[in-house]
């Protein structure tokens, strides 16, 4: 099992106002302790992703906090790059994804997720 890492909630939710939305921000529980949540209307370039990170309190926990090393930014980012166009491209069969936690490794060490929800349209 992976437990190295810090944290975050990364997801999609189809919006019926909207659309598709990309949902990002502190995770395990810290999402339910903290709340604070950042989203994105799709579809999202690498850069506005990047930006919606750095929005978010999680990036505080992704630079390197009390001992722990920065965060595997640039494998966030792709995850969530590929989460969104996934979004993007399924929004008429996706309704919601979790990925809570979605561990981000040190620099250099990827993400992975570690545990996910998918909800289909039927």
């Amino acid at each position: 099992m992976i437990t190295d890492g810090t944290e975050v909630i990364a997801g999609l939710k189809n919006d019926p106002e909207v659309g598709p939305v990309l949902v990002f921000g502190p995770g395990g529980i810290l999402v339910e302790l903290v709340g604070s949540v950042e989203y994105g209307l799709l579809p999202m370039t690498a850069m506005a992703i990047t930006d919606l990170t750095a929005r978010s309190r999680a990036h505080l926990l992704l630079r390197g906090h009390r001992g722990h090393p920065p965060a595997d930014m640039a494998a966030l980012v792709r995850s969530l790059v590929g989460l969104a166009q996934l979004g993007w491209d399924a929004q008429d069969r996706i309704l919601k994804i979790d990925l809570n936690p979605l561990l981000v490794r040190r620099n250099g060490d990827g993400a992975r997720a570690v545990d996910m929800r998918i909800l289909v349209r039927r």
